[in-house]
């Protein structure tokens, strides 16, 4: 964990009086700098937008900013990174650099988390689509990086077959959505 200057110097003032440094920072700075929000694998979670903490957000920000250091690296069937990916690899890949473990495969990814409708959609979601080859079944993986809620659209990021890239939710994508899941609460 990285400290700033200003807090360095407050931890060396709390130290030399014998306080807990814990004690004595405010409350928010613990919450967004100790924080990790925790994989949520229930499906009856009550949560929304509302009630996101300040370090789910962060949390979701630092993912997609990773997410989007892989765009143009190459697609391959199977492929879990960090130089080659397909869809669950690149998924999986992704969060794993934030302690979270998803399963291997789309079709299993789509089985962790929270339920999410399309009109709770947000940044950080998973989204889930058939593949030709995967008849009605979950075949196709993404993590949602912008919601249009006034147009009922979404951005996302994913490993499709020219590569890691940002695609929108319209044509191909729009008529084969399956549904989307929410791994951080």
């Amino acid at each position: 964990m990285k400290f700033s200057y200003i807090t360095f110097l407050i931890s060396i003032f709390i130290m030399s009086f014998g306080l807990p440094l814990k004690a004595q920072l405010p409350t928010d700075y613990l919450n967004t700098r100790n924080h990790r929000p925790t994989l949520d694998t229930s499906v009856n979670s009550e949560k929304n937008d509302n009630q996101d903490s300040n370090s789910s957000k962060q949390l979701i920000d630092e993912l997609l900013e990773e997410a989007s250091t892989h765009i143009g690296k190459r697609y391959r069937a199977g492929g879990k990174g960090p130089n080659q990916f397909d869809c669950s690899g690149f998924s999986s890949y992704v969060f794993r650099k934030f302690g979270i473990n998803l399963n291997p495969s789309s079709s299993t990814q789509y089985q962790q988390g929270q339920k999410v409708s399309m009109d709770e959609l947000r940044k950080g979601d998973l989204v889930f689509f058939t593949r030709r080859s995967s008849g009605n079944t979950v075949g196709h993986v993404g993590i949602v990086t912008n919601v249009d809620k006034n147009n009922g659209t979404f951005k996302f990021i994913h490993a499709s077959n020219t590569g890691i890239t940002i695609s929108e939710y319209e044509g191909y994508y729009k008529n084969t959505y399956v549904g989307a899941r929410r791994i951080i609460q």
